[in-house]
């Protein structure tokens, strides 16, 4: 009998442990874009270009699915010098979507001692042209979300003598922070998150079957 509560604990936390979701969001600061003149060079942030602020880019992994998102203030233009770009990359993983005037292409590639290995492209797309864009690609790898989350949107970017472009650090060429709120829902410091659920509701189970056997 302690051998079949066992094993059906165990089936119980493998079931748990594969639904876990992982995920990470990057917050933008609106009316951020940046107007770039290469000769003489100058940058001066604007607030008129709404479908070029880009609020918030995210990733997240759901049953084998990675799921990656750009959002903007503004709506999703389909014009051929304006381009959204987003990536997300782990130690064993690479995810890419480069999205302009109505056509998208994407990659997926698996990381090996650094090198990308092109696997595949992404399953499925959505374009809502309120204001985002969805990707979503097969697993690879363990799918967690400890990797580094980047996204921008521009036009003329970057071949062009002036351009406009908003991404999520503030200054493209020292890639610095530019004060947004990078969340980390894979059980960071700051925040447990789905996995600590995991572990604790493992926790719960073995204490459960534990105190029902002493009494």
């Amino acid at each position: 009998m302690k051998i079949l509560k066992s094993s059906i604990l165990f089936l119980m936390i493998i079931f748990i442990m594969s639904t876990v979701v992982s995920a990470l969001d990057i917050s933008d600061p609106e009316d951020d874009v940046d107007h770039v003149i290469k000769e003489p060079y100058s940058i001066t942030p604007v607030s008129t270009k709404p479908n070029l602020d880009v609020t918030t880019v995210g990733y997240t992994v759901d049953d084998e699915i990675v799921t990656l998102t750009l959002s903007v203030k503004g709506a999703i233009e389909d014009d051929a010098s304006i381009t959204y770009y987003t990536e997300y990359e782990c130690n064993d993983a690479l995810y890419q979507f480069t999205y302009s005037n109505g056509n998208l292409n994407s990659q997926a590639s698996a990381m090996v001692n650094g090198e990308k290995n092109l696997i595949g492209q992404a399953i499925d797309h959505t374009i809502d042209p309120a204001n985002t864009i969805t990707v979503t690609y097969s697993v690879i790898g363990m799918g967690g979300a400890d990797g580094e989350l980047y996204g921008y949107a521009g036009k003329d970017f970057p071949l062009g003598d002036e351009y406009w472009m908003d991404n999520t650090v503030v200054d493209f060429d020292n890639q610095q922070n530019d004060g947004g709120q990078n969340t980390n829902d894979n059980g960071g410091s700051d925040t447990p998150g789905f996995e600590m659920i995991t572990v604790l509701v493992a926790f719960a189970a073995v204490f459960f079957l534990a105190f029902k056997r002493k009494y």
